[in-house]
């Protein structure tokens, strides 16, 4: 499901600067190694996409395998979420 990325102009108005893909993925917690399918979707770059982990993460450095395309790092805040920064569903922005 496409969702519109915005980012805040300096005028304070709101600016569409591209479409976010959002999935789900039930890879076990601990497992770093994530996949995701996404019906009819052929993976183009640069995409972000917006993952819910329905098991949540446990994993350091967990990547995301998105239709088979081989594994991406995940980035949380910009940076590769830890363990701790991971526990519970989480929803993360992986950049295909």
């Amino acid at each position: 499901m496409p969702l519109d990325m915005k980012v805040k102009t300096e005028t304070g108005t709101y600016e569409t600067i591209f479409p976010a893909i959002s999935a789900t993925c039930a890879t076990k917690a601990a497992t770093a190694a994530k996949v995701v399918t996404i019906t009819g979707y052929t993976l183009t770059a640069p995409q972000l996409f917006v993952i819910k982990y329905t098991a949540g993460n446990t994993a350091n450095s967990p990547t995301i395998n998105i239709n088979g395309s081989g594994a991406k790092g995940v980035r949380l805040g910009g940076a590769a979420p830890t363990g701790a920064s991971g526990t519970g569903a989480a929803y993360c922005a992986a950049n295909g």
